[in-house]
């Protein structure tokens, strides 16, 4: 829900821009291809002209109608294919980003050898996978590689394994609620020293997280975090999206207000965001930037590291439709916020809620 709120924290600091558009909230609970129909049916049904969304298994979807409408379509994750930069653009670290900064702590810390579990998901394989080889071609070797499916529900084998191992650190990534089962599971085989990617930030239980040290964003801007919390008690700020989906809608919002909005998107090359510089390369489908390391405590997450005026007649309302749901294979939110001119009423089923400012 942290995607959801930061595109509502964007919409509301856009000012008088910002009242023209509405939130819809669109549940795709279920399967791939459960998602995939409510997308088809969400372009079929209705004219969209932008698309900012979060989580890989969805944007694969998206791209292809994207590319079709000619419109641009902003995913907040990180398989680089997904960005074509005509139409589809990443916003968030690459594997490659996340690997070179987490190899650079590890020799700093003086890791020699490594042991690898990680869920077998394409985000997280993609993660592990960059990690392994900068590890490798760093002289940090890999006294065992386990992969598990997103299905698992034993890790005690996993983790005697990597006790057994005896390797200076243990590398763990899994979406929950599966890294949250290895890390006690780790903890039990008396496995101290982890080390991860993104993940902890998002685990259900933060204590058998305590000491584990892992790479996220880099929030340049750290007030941003403060003033989501105090927006949002007790809701969670999930770093390695919420700060990309509040620059995105930004950057779409701007867009659309130009007279070809995916034009504009492919003549982003550069912007100073709450996450810091991010960067594209001129044609590139993959704004990047460089993460930081976060070390975890059972009672937070510390970082080591650190527009228009509105018509009265006439005017021109954009539809923000976010979807909701679950990967196939871990508990994981799903957002997709579609960005349409005309607000056309939207039927039972398709949207769950409409934020309204």
């Amino acid at each position: 829900m942290s995607f959801v709120r930061a595109a509502e924290m964007a919409k509301d600091d856009l000012g008088a821009e910002g009242k023209r558009f509405q939130l819809v909230v669109v549940d795709t609970t279920g399967t791939p291809e459960q998602a995939r129909r409510i997308i088809d049916r969400t372009f079929s049904a209705q004219r969209i002209d932008a698309v900012l969304g979060a989580v890989s298994a969805s944007g694969q979807f998206t791209a292809p109608h994207a590319r079709e409408a000619q419109i641009p379509h902003i995913c907040i994750c990180s398989v680089r294919s997904i960005g074509d930069g005509q139409y589809n653009f990443t916003n968030i670290p690459l594997p490659e980003d996340e690997a070179e900064r987490w190899v650079a702590e590890a020799k700093r810390r003086g890791i020699k050898t490594l042991v690898v579990l990680a869920q077998e998901e394409a985000s997280i394989r993609n993660h592990a996978n960059a990690m392994v080889r900068a590890a490798m071609s760093s002289g940090i070797r890999i006294l065992f590689d386990g992969r598990f499916a997103g299905d698992a529900t034993d890790f005690g084998l996993l983790a005697e394994e990597a006790r057994t191992a005896g390797a200076d650190l243990v590398f763990a990534e899994a979406f929950p609620p599966l890294i949250d089962q290895l890390m006690q599971e780790l903890r039990r085989a008396k496995v101290e020293n982890v080390a991860s990617i993104v993940v902890p930030s998002a685990a259900t239980d933060p204590h058998p997280f305590e000491g584990v040290w892992y790479t996220d964003t880099n929030l340049a801007e750290p007030t941003f975090q403060r003033r989501f919390e105090t927006c949002f008690p007790g809701m969670r700020f999930a770093a390695h999206m919420t700060p990309y989906a509040y620059d995105s809608l930004k950057i779409l919002a701007r867009a659309l207000a130009s007279s070809d909005p995916a034009q504009y998107v492919q003549g982003v090359t550069h912007y100073d965001g709450v996450a810091g510089a991010v960067t594209r390369e001129p044609g590139g489908g993959n704004f990047r930037s460089k993460p930081a390391v976060w070390s975890s405590k059972a009672a937070s997450r510390a970082c080591c590291s650190l527009e228009r005026p509105r018509r009265r007649t006439r005017m021109r309302f954009s539809r923000v439709l976010l979807l909701i749901g679950t990967a196939a294979s871990a508990t994981l939110i799903l957002g997709y916020i579609w960005v349409q001119h005309g607000a056309p009423s939207v039927t039972s089923g398709e949207a769950t809620a409409i934020f309204s400012h």
